[in-house]
């Protein structure tokens, strides 16, 4: 197979992408038995309208910029493909390997940066409530959006070596095209 790592990285795109929708918009981010918890049925998510304060509405936006740059990550692999497909590797795909990596990158920020919310507002419960043991925990949602951006980690591990590697020649400026 002549562009293995393409598809590689296509695969590692189409996974993480995957386990980010269901890890954003699965309604189990914090899961227990506190009191306010109760009446949402122990299970409580990210959601457009609430009046619960400001970390479901930041874990909320953190997840959409995710989805967001994941949309770009999706959109910029379409067009770096078709130009590989078309003319083989060269320099000028570089750039689209650049920005997936980056958005990669900047994708993992945001889904740390949700779940440090949650996991922070899920502690201030606890010394709300004077509990200790295991009345409130993070739900399968969070785990999820964990797992996606170790798979992001990936995304932007590979492309940065496709980025090195098949774009890169650091002597001339003709393009490096692949033989078969």
């Amino acid at each position: 197979m002549k562009y293995i790592e393409l598809y590689f990285l296509a695969f590692l795109i189409l996974i993480a992408s995957i386990t980010l929708l269901i890890g954003a918009f699965s309604p189990c981010w914090i899961t227990g038995s506190f009191e306010y918890l109760t009446d949402h049925g122990c299970c409580q998510g990210p959601v457009f309208y609430t009046d619960e304060g400001y970390w479901l509405v930041l874990t909320m936006w953190f997840m959409i910029d995710s989805i967001v740059l994941f949309g770009i990550i999706c959109w910029s692999f379409y067009r770096a493909r078709y130009e590989i497909l078309k003319n083989g590797y060269c320099r000028k795909n570089g750039s689209w390997f650049k920005g997936i990596s980056i958005a990669s990158a900047v994708s993992v920020l945001f889904i740390c940066a949700a779940v440090t919310v949650t996991g922070t507002h899920l502690n201030a419960v606890r010394e709300q409530v004077n509990t200790s043991d295991e009345t409130g925990k993070m739900g399968y949602s969070v785990w999820i959006s964990v797992g996606s951006a170790g798979v992001a980690v990936g995304v932007s591990l590979m492309s940065a070596y496709i980025l090195f590697t098949k774009c890169h020649d650091p002597i001339s400026t003709q393009p490096v095209f692949v033989s078969s």
